[in-house]
């Protein structure tokens, strides 16, 4: 059979429309499949009523209010995960860098809690810079600087929801996952789990975070997966929180 078109204007015009068709069904489809997580809320959404960057230097705030002997971080009891924690969104502090405290780390958690994950983040103020006046551009370039050449892999109860790899289609998922805060004044108590000097000063805080939606009530795993490449200082986590989510009258008594 001879398909020869006997109209070709006619027929360029429904070729045209059936590419533009398809391309769109396919983009479309490539972005929901990054973009529609049910677990976790999206980054252009308003947790709470706070953006990502906010919740972000929430996180940040939230580290620096608590001593050492409180902290949460390295924390393989499980008695400090509740250490400052307020709001809707429950924070965790997974260890970094080279820590040597490997897990699992429990945590019970109330029910209705969404949970902030921070996946690959860093945050900078003057305490971590040679010059003792530091400027804006200066803060904020540091607190990017490690976070770029990196891949983390954040799974619950087995299932990814957020993978971000150096080498790949990464931009999309850069844009998708990574936030940055505006400046805000960050106060280090004494004897901090970062042994930063006490003090408050002016912050920008950087990274790759999720907030998940509010879990089922029960026992839920949670694994960070992260490292980081040259030039950024080597980071190699890989932890297990073994979250469990109770009754409000449960975490009453």
């Amino acid at each position: 059979m001879n398909w020869a078109c006997r109209f070709p204007l006619f027929c360029a015009f429904i070729t045209t429309f059936l590419l533009l068709t398809v391309t769109e069904i396919v983009q479309t489809s490539q972005a929901q499949s990054i973009q529609s997580v049910p677990e976790i809320f999206s980054h252009d959404s308003l947790p709470f009523n706070a953006t990502m960057g906010k919740w972000l230097e929430r996180y940040w705030v939230w580290v620096a209010s608590i001593p050492d002997s409180m902290s949460p971080r390295e924390d393989t009891t499980g008695k400090n995960c509740g250490t400052n924690q307020n709001g809707p969104v429950w924070f965790l502090d997974p260890p970094v860098g080279m820590s040597k405290v490997k897990g699992p780390f429990p945590c019970e958690i109330p029910e209705g809690k969404a949970i902030f994950a921070p996946l690959l983040v860093g945050q900078c103020d003057k305490t971590v810079l040679t010059n003792p006046n530091p400027t804006d551009s200066e803060i904020s370039e540091c607190a990017k600087k490690d976070n770029q050449p990196g891949n983390t892999d954040f799974a619950i109860d087995g299932k990814s929801v957020v993978v971000v790899k150096q080498f790949s289609r990464s931009e999309e998922q850069y844009r998708l996952y990574r936030t940055t805060s505006d400046f805000f004044d960050i106060t280090w108590v004494e004897n901090n789990k970062l042994e930063a000097p006490p003090g408050t000063y002016r912050s920008q805080a950087d990274g790759y975070t999720a907030i998940v939606k509010p879990l089922s009530l029960g026992e839920h795993n949670m694994t960070f997966n992260t490292h980081t490449y040259p030039p950024a200082q080597p980071v190699n986590i890989n932890v297990l929180f073994k979250i469990k989510v109770v009754s409000n009258q449960s975490s009453v008594d």
